[in-house]
């Protein structure tokens, strides 16, 4: 399962087969079912994962250890509070980790996103989602699996990172070219690069509303073979 650059998608397929070598969760993969509502009051836990998810997967909530400003209804998490929740979900350094959606992609390309920002890049999210999935025949479950701690430690990789001062600087310098990736369409389209007159070759940076299809926005630089691409938060 190592891939030498890890693939920002996998497929259902793929997935499947990964699903069927074992019983049960196993260290090297850990999936993550990211079902997300912008309300906080809506428990995507109880009204998401728990009415049925991929088996051995485990509920990650965007939520989790970030408190929302005026500015930022989506924040980043805590460093520490990250570390912890992480580890409560069994992602080792060398685990893999896949993310999946139910609705719209945006939250598993935002968790796609926050695993990288702090420091673990072993991560792919999952073509279509769980629609997707039980589209191309395989099973759901309520069952949840148990798993082990891990020793997860979060660092913050700022690389991936522009804020308020960034953005004046750039201004002035030009150095980077700024996205803006509010589109009605598919966050992860290819093609809204050549559309907005985008060159991937060249240094830029994504931003958005609320740091969620930016996240998605980057991903789709990945594929197109630019790494790591920044996301705009105002306070960082």
């Amino acid at each position: 399962m190592s891939l030498a650059r890890v693939r920002t998608i996998v497929s259902t397929n793929w997935l499947k087969e990964q699903i069927s070598t074992r019983t049960k969760p196993s260290r090297q993969l850990r999936i993550l079912d990211t079902a997300f509502s912008f309300d906080r009051d809506v428990d995507s836990y109880k009204d998401g994962y728990q009415r049925g998810h991929i088996p051995q997967s485990l509920h990650f909530n965007i939520f989790q250890c970030t408190q929302s400003t005026p500015e930022i209804s989506v924040n980043l998490p805590d460093l520490n509070c990250f570390t912890e929740y992480v580890r409560d979900l069994g992602i080792w350094p060398d685990t893999h980790v896949v993310t999946y959606h139910h609705d719209l992609p945006l939250s598993a390309f935002r968790t796609w996103w926050m695993f990288r920002l702090f420091g673990h890049r072993n991560i792919s999210v999952l073509d279509g989602g769980i629609t997707k999935w039980q589209k191309d025949g395989y099973e759901i479950t309520t069952d949840e699996p148990i798993i082990e701690r891990s020793d997860f430690v979060a660092k913050m990789d700022k690389s991936l990172l522009r804020n308020y001062e960034d953005v004046i600087r750039n201004y002035k310098t030009k150095e980077e070219q700024i996205v803006e990736a509010r589109v009605k369409d598919h966050p992860t389209r290819i093609d809204v690069f050549d559309a907005a007159g985008v060159d991937v070759a060249k240094p830029m940076f994504v931003t958005c509303l609320r740091g969620m299809t930016a996240c998605g926005t980057a991903a789709a630089a990945r594929i197109l073979g630019k790494d790591d691409v920044p996301i705009y938060y105002v306070h960082v």
